[in-house]
């Protein structure tokens, strides 16, 4: 094979910015939410903060990882059954990717309401683990959301459709940032 030109290489470059620049900035928005939260916390004091930051982090690891679960299990069936004859059948496994996020949410809440005693087990002081589990539960009304959402995110991208997942990620993240603002550092809500 004969070596690129510039010019050949440049439009390459052009295409993949083009074609990776929605999903690239939808999951920078995504990554995003979670900071902004933990710096406005920051104000409420070192106790809250640490059981803020350790609710984040169970949320993490349990309700964002379920969620990414469902997409990226979801998004192979849905792009098979794209490129086959029988695209009447992406109905079916969304509907069955909407299910697994429920069942999903199901393990969350256990895992949610439980969270004090484990983080407990595990060795946290209890002042900030009932905190953590406190936090973690007004955090948690938001699970079934975020896996329903992921399953129609994996049917959006599998279609091709980047651009209105980039647009709700932006739009959530900053009225993230306008509900932190006014109820933690105006409101003074604390946890």
């Amino acid at each position: 094979p004969s070596p690129m030109t510039v010019l050949e290489c440049f439009r390459e470059l052009v295409w993949l910015l083009r074609r990776g620049f929605p999903m690239s900035a939808t999951e920078f928005f995504y990554t995003l939410m979670m900071p902004t939260t933990l710096a406005f916390c920051g104000s409420l004091g070192t106790i809250d903060m640490d059981a803020a930051g350790l609710a984040i982090s169970v949320y993490q690891l349990t309700v964002e990882n379920c969620a990414t679960s469902v997409r990226w299990g979801l998004m192979p069936f849905l792009a098979q059954t794209m490129g086959g004859t029988k695209k009447y059948r992406v109905g079916n496994f969304v509907q069955r990717g909407l299910l697994a996020g429920l069942l999903f949410t199901c393990v969350n809440w256990a895992v949610a309401l439980n969270t004090g005693n484990l983080l407990i087990l595990l060795g946290q002081d209890p002042v900030i683990s009932a905190k953590s589990e406190q936090f973690l539960i007004i955090l948690m009304p938001g699970c079934l959301a975020m896996n329903l959402c992921e399953a129609l995110i994996a049917y959006t991208d599998t279609v091709g459709y980047l651009w209105p997942t980039l647009v709700i990620r932006c739009v959530s993240l900053l009225v993230n940032i306008l509900l932190q603002y006014s109820l933690v550092l105006r409101g003074g809500f604390g946890i």
